[in-house]
C-alpha cells in the first residue's frame, strides 16, 4: 500500500531532473503484458489509447483535460499545462516546462497501481526537446531515491528504466528528438522488456520483485 503520488514529469526529489518536452497518452496496466507479440516487437498504437482490461490510469492530456479517463485515479498538477502547439492526438499534449518544477502527482485509489510482482505495462507517446536527465514517471517514495518501485527517464541521450536493482537503456535517442516516440515498458512472467516506437531495445530483465 503506497501513500505518496506516482510523479510525471518530474523526479520524487522534486524539480531535481525535470521533463523537458511533452507527454500524451499515458496508459497504466496492472496484470496485463500487453505487448507480448511475434518477434518481440509490435506497431505502436495509431489511435487514442483506450481503457482496456486492467487499466489503472489512462492519461490522454488531449482536448485541454488533464484527468484520469480509466476513473481510478486522483491527479494534482504542479506548474503542467496543456500545449496546443504540440500534439500526438485531438488537439493537446501536457507541457512540462523546464526549470518550472511542473509536474504530475497521480494519487492512486487503495493499490491501484501497486503493481506487485505479476505482469504490468506502461506506456507512453513522449516529445523530448533535448537529451539532459528527465524523468518521464518515478513511483519510489519520498523517504529515498533509491526504493525498489519503477521509475522511467531521460539520461545519457537514452531511455532507461529502473526498479531496484534492474536498469534496461535504450539505444541513443538523440536523432528522435523533438519528435513523438512511443515508450513501454512490459513484464511479463518475470521477463521485463523496454520498447521504442514498438521494437525492443537493450537487455530482458529478469525481475519478479514486487
Amino acid at each position: 500500500n503506497k501513500s505518496d503520488p506516482v510523479y510525471v514529469g518530474d523526479y520524487k526529489l522534486n524539480g531535481y531532473y525535470p521533463f523537458d518536452g511533452y507527454i500524451s497518452d499515458v496508459r497504466w496496466v496492472k496484470g496485463t503484458a500487453v505487448y507480448t507479440v511475434g518477434n518481440n516487437n509490435f506497431t505502436p498504437p495509431t489511435s487514442p489509447l483506450t481503457a482496456i482490461s486492467n487499466t489503472k490510469a489512462l492519461l490522454s492530456f488531449q482536448d485541454a483535460g488533464i484527468y484520469d479517463l480509466s476513473g481510478t485515479s486522483d491527479i494534482s498538477t504542479e506548474g503542467a499545462t496543456i500545449s496546443t502547439s504540440v500534439k500526438k492526438y485531438g488537439t493537446g499534449s501536457i507541457d512540462f516546462a523546464v526549470g518550472s518544477g511542473s509536474r504530475l502527482d497521480v494519487k492512486e485509489n487503495g493499490n491501484a497501481l501497486a503493481f506487485g510482482a505479476g505482469d504490468f505495462t506502461i506506456e507512453t507517446w513522449v516529445y523530448l526537446n533535448d537529451t539532459s536527465t528527465s524523468f518521464l514517471f518515478d513511483w519510489r517514495d519520498t523517504s529515498g531515491p533509491q526504493g525498489r518501485m519503477p521509475s522511467m527517464f531521460s539520461e545519457s541521450s537514452r531511455i532507461k528504466y529502473y526498479n531496484g536493482s534492474t536498469t534496461i537503456s535504450s539505444n541513443s535517442i538523440s536523432s528522435r528528438l523533438q519528435q513523438w516516440m512511443h515508450v513501454a515498458v512490459v513484464r511479463s512472467s518475470g521477463q521485463v522488456k523496454l520498447y521504442i516506437d514498438g521494437t525492443q531495445e537493450g537487455v530482458t530483465s529478469n525481475d519478479t520483485g514486487t
